[in-house]
């Protein structure tokens, strides 16, 4: 018999999951709920044609660094492997581009993060660029954690994370907390929430757990009207179903 009291979303959010024609939308098909709409073969192709068709010759989306990276995860989200000539070349163009940050508690700043997430995800990690930042969030986190803000906290843990080594460094667990004590501190805005709601969806650590079950009123009270979260539906659809709250709420 099933408990009446139990939460459950108030729209059933798998007919606006299956509609999303979007790379975010497929990525979160494919590797989340693994479950494929009628036409996601055709989509992923088509998709990955826009992005090839806006590449410029030197690599590059537009000339830019952060629309690059970009780019490149869009590209990894399609599944494209990491050794196509497309992002090969916008990994170099990246590489000749990232200039190292010698100022200030972060080795990084935010129009870099899309850049550095693609060349950890395609397994360059040991590159210098990105290799010089993971390091010194990973083994120095008395040089940054305390005075860092909350947005660039959440920037950094998803760079640790991305990397296979740093992923299990000690300031992974001492990031999230941070995250997690200011929220429960204050009365976090709805882009905080979500935004803290993304970092969780990334680990299996228990507090990033604790933070997602505590936080299920505000995502079943937060659902629009089509059944989705706007921008935040794939941070929100990770993160129920990395703690295994999803299907518990289709209920």
């Amino acid at each position: 018999m099933s408990d009446a009291s139990a939460p459950s979303f108030r729209r059933n959010p798998r007919f606006h999951l299956l509609s999303l024609a979007t790379v975010e939308g497929l990525a979160l098909r494919r590797t989340v709920l693994r479950e494929a709409a009628p036409g996601d073969w055709e989509l992923g192709n088509r998709l990955m044609r826009e992005l090839q068709a806006a590449q410029l010759e030197d690599g590059s989306w537009a000339g830019d660094l952060e629309q690059t990276g970009a780019g490149m995860l869009a590209l990894l989200d399609l599944d494209v492997v990491p050794n196509h000539p497309a992002l090969e070349l916008a990994a170099e163009w990246v590489l000749e581009h990232l200039e190292p940050v010698l100022e200030g508690a972060l080795s990084f700043t935010r129009n870099q993060v899309p850049a550095l997430l693609a060349l950890l995800r395609m397994g360059r990690q040991h590159e210098p660029a990105a290799q010089r930042v993971v390091s010194q969030l990973s083994a120095d986190e008395a040089g940054w954690l305390p005075t860092a803000d909350n947005a660039d906290i959440a920037l950094a843990l998803k760079l640790l994370l991305a990397d296979p080594v740093a992923r299990s460094s000690p300031v992974v667990a001492e990031a999230l907390e941070r995250l997690v004590g200011a929220a429960q501190g204050c009365d976090p805005a709805e882009v905080e929430r979500f935004a803290l709601l993304e970092a969780c969806g990334l680990t299996d650590l228990p507090a990033a757990r604790d933070w997602t079950v505590s936080q299920v009123p505000f995502v079943v009270g937060s659902q629009r009207e089509d059944g989705g979260w706007g921008e935040h539906t794939p941070a929100v659809v990770r993160a129920l179903c990395t703690h295994g709250l999803w299907e518990s709420l289709l209920a």
